[in-house]
């Protein structure tokens, strides 16, 4: 499935996390899976909302996805929080 990222979808997505907490919640869940990990690759990661609330667990977090905007969203809000765990 092809999901058409640009400007308002970006926005709707990051406010709704915002908003709800799903991928922090999602994150707390799934951490303790991950205690002897110390990479992640996520294909398909969209905007990478899991990523960016599971990586102070992880050395390495790549990122893989089709829409060259989503991937842009994704280095341009890493390099604003100053996470450099993150690759795409």
């Amino acid at each position: 499935m092809y999901f058409d990222w640009n400007e308002n979808t970006i926005r709707w997505y990051l406010d709704s996390e915002t908003y709800t907490g799903f991928f922090k919640h999602l994150a707390g869940v799934i951490a303790p899976m991950l205690a002897d990990c110390k990479t992640l690759c996520d294909i398909g990661c969209g905007l990478a909302l899991f990523d960016f609330e599971i990586h102070p667990l992880l050395d390495r977090i790549d990122c893989v996805d089709i829409s060259e905007t989503a991937l842009a969203s994704v280095e341009e809000r890493a390099e604003k929080l100053g996470i450099r765990k993150i690759h795409t």
